[in-house]
């Protein structure tokens, strides 16, 4: 298969993007199998008090904004490139 450059780009981009969505799917599987395990534990030996509960709000947080950032184009908080964006912003407004 033959690239010129800018389809080389594109290629290299959903090469990188292929990897993130097969390791946040391992972390899903990770966060489900560890956390069923933790919980397991948690309820048989120590169900007076349920300490499980808090890493799996953590992590599951967590993976919450991981899914967002990796599956929108939603940029959390500021995003990547909010500061080349508001450059663009301001040298576009005549008052500025």
């Amino acid at each position: 298969m033959k690239f010129n450059k800018a389809s080389e780009m594109k290629y290299l981009k959903a090469i990188k993007k292929i990897q993130e969505v097969k390791i946040f799917y391992t972390h899903v599987t990770l966060y489900l199998i560890v956390n069923s395990l933790l919980l397991f534990i948690n309820y048989n030996y120590f169900s007076n008090f349920y300490w499980a509960l808090f890493l799996l709000i953590a992590w599951g947080t967590n993976l919450i904004f991981s899914g967002i950032k990796l599956f929108t184009e939603q940029k959390v908080l500021f995003g990547f490139d909010w500061e080349k964006r508001m450059i663009e912003e301001f040298m576009n407004k005549d008052k500025f």
